[in-house]
C-alpha cells in the first residue's frame, strides 16, 4: 500500500471518528427530540411489532434476491452477498493478489 493510500485511510478513520464524537455529543447536550410524543390517531395507526429471535435476525443477513435486496435498500444483505461474489472481482486476479489477498478468499 503506497504513502498516499494510507494517509487517506488515516485521514477517513480520524475525520469520521471526531464527526461521531461530536454528533454524539451535540446529540447529549441539546436532547434533541426530547418530550416530543405523536399524536394519538398516528399512534393507534402504527403496527404492533414484536422482537425478533436470533433465528430471524441470522436469516435476515443473507437475502433471498440480490436485486431484491438492492431495491429495498437492505444495506447488510447487499454487504453479506458481497462476500459470495468477490472471487470474481478484477483486483482479485493473480497480477494484483497479493494486494487485495485478504479480500479475495483464495
Amino acid at each position: 500500500m503506497g504513502r498516499v493510500a494510507l494517509k487517506s485511510i488515516i485521514f477517513f478513520e480520524v475525520v469520521t471518528t471526531i464527526g461521531l464524537i461530536l454528533g454524539a455529543v451535540a446529540i447529549n447536550l441539546t436532547q434533541a427530540g426530547a418530550g416530543v410524543t405523536l399524536p394519538a390517531s398516528i399512534q393507534a395507526a402504527l403496527p404492533t411489532t414484536r422482537p425478533e429471535g436470533w433465528q430471524q435476525i441470522l436469516l435476515n443477513i443473507f437475502p433471498e434476491n440480490i436485486a431484491k435486496a438492492v431495491t429495498e435498500n437492505q444495506i447488510l444483505q447487499v454487504a453479506s452477498s458481497r462476500c459470495f461474489l468477490v472471487r470474481r472481482w478484477p483486483p482479485c486476479r493473480k497480477r494484483n493478489a497479493p494486494l487485495w489477498s485478504p479480500f479475495c478468499n483464495r
